[in-house]
């Protein structure tokens, strides 16, 4: 059993990394907001390398619809 949280330690793992790993959960944003702090960290001199990645996937049933009637999608182009 593996929850969301720990896949971050684990990719870190897989890499022989040392140093933080934590994950963001934002929605749509958890890949920028995740960006933004890794790029402050190297900002602050408190990492030298990060790795970022980011993904959303609504695949809870009926979440995607949910978002539709809730207005948060964009109409314009895929979020």
């Amino acid at each position: 059993y593996t929850t969301f949280s720990s896949i971050a330690g684990l990719v870190a793992k897989a890499f022989q990394a040392e140093g933080p790993s934590f994950m963001v959960s934002s929605s749509c944003t958890s890949g920028a907001t995740a960006l933004h702090a890794a790029a402050g960290m190297i900002k602050s001199g408190l990492l030298d390398i990060v790795i970022v990645g980011g993904v959303e996937a609504p695949l809870a049933e009926g979440l995607l619809e949910q978002y539709q009637r809730t207005g948060i999608l964009s109409t314009q182009q895929p979020a």
